[in-house]
């Protein structure tokens, strides 16, 4: 067996894996993760646990690699030899590297039927636009069951709770914390009329609000959002 090349086509399967899963999970499957979101881990947890899936795909390449160099056959073409590595055992190769894959999935994404975990939460305001300022830091709970996830926010010396419902039929009701604004924004030391205002909330622990001419946003982690205040105005859409 020739090392080297087996090597280089290790490192050449581990690149091809990583490129599929991105444009698999990363772009195709982007918008279906964002409308199920309720029943993964937030997102901020599930990166933390992506150690997991890069050190299964470097034991995975080297050892599809290594199957195809112990069955190829000299003096054969290498493209028949392809089709049949693809086509006679590789489905139960497959079948075993899926097996391990949805084992990782479902402790990465999934969780058990009751969770209780909670992260580090920041409260960020905008006024007309301007750019995001640190409102308020706190902690943000996140209670996760079988029907139902529940927030429970404690920030800036004030609490606040929030939870999605999901019936069998597969609806969804949400029961709201009433507006952050109330207490954290700029309305609430003048007590003057906030003016139009609405809230949006949404399954992974986040909050965007506007009141007036300011906006909040609530986000989990220790930043401000990257986006500009102006794109999360409800008032002109997500």
């Amino acid at each position: 067996m020739n090392t080297k090349r087996w090597l280089l086509a290790s490192v050449a399967v581990f690149v091809v894996i990583g490129v599929l899963e991105f444009l698999i999970h990363g772009v195709l499957l982007s918008d279906l993760y964002r409308q199920t979101a309720s029943v993964w881990r937030p997102e901020t947890e599930m990166r933390q646990m992506m150690w997991m899936f890069w050190v299964g795909y470097l034991v995975f390449a080297p050892f599809f690699a290594l199957i195809y160099v112990k069955g190829y056959e000299k003096g054969k073409p290498g493209l028949g030899q392809g089709f049949r590595y693809g086509l006679r055992p590789m489905p139960r190769f497959i079948a075993v590297a899926a097996a391990a894959s949805i084992a990782t999935l479902s402790a990465v994404y999934g969780g058990e039927l009751s969770t209780s975990r909670q992260h580090p939460a920041v409260v960020c305001i905008s006024e007309g636009g301007s750019p995001w300022i640190v409102k308020a830091r706190g902690t943000l709970t996140r209670t996760k069951s079988k029907n139902e996830v529940i927030y429970a926010l404690d920030v800036g010396g004030h609490s606040y709770t929030w939870r999605f419902i999901t019936t069998p039929e597969g609806s969804t009701t949400i029961v709201g914390p009433g507006f952050l604004t109330d207490r954290l924004g700029p309305a609430a030391e003048s007590q003057s009329d906030p003016g139009p205002r609405g809230q949006r909330l949404y399954v992974t622990g986040e909050i965007h609000e506007y009141s007036g001419p300011t906006i909040l946003s609530l986000a989990t982690g220790s930043r401000c959002p990257t986006r500009d205040p102006k794109l999360l105005d409800e008032r002109k859409g997500p």
